[in-house]
């Protein structure tokens, strides 16, 4: 756990997250900053249905406009 601002080089966070430990990054006032993972192996199918959605218009707009919408209300909101 490291709380405040610390630096952290990048092959430290490698290291630490392929011996398995976790790193959580807390602000000053200890509240959640980030919590860097390591990266798991991905679904082909997974893969597969995000191009099917990309490769159509309609629905890469509607994904699109969600994910801009999330992002505003986050805004609003911090």
């Amino acid at each position: 756990m490291c709380f405040g601002r610390i630096g952290l080089i990048t092959p430290f966070l490698n290291q630490a997250l392929q011996r398995g430990s976790e790193v959580v990054l807390l602000t000053e006032h200890g509240i959640l900053g980030s919590r860097p993972t390591r990266r798991t192996g991905s679904d082909p199918a997974v893969r597969r249905a995000q191009d099917r959605v990309a490769d159509d218009s309609a629905q890469a707009r509607m994904f699109a406009s969600a994910f801009v919408g999330g992002r505003i209300d986050n805004v609003r909101v911090l």
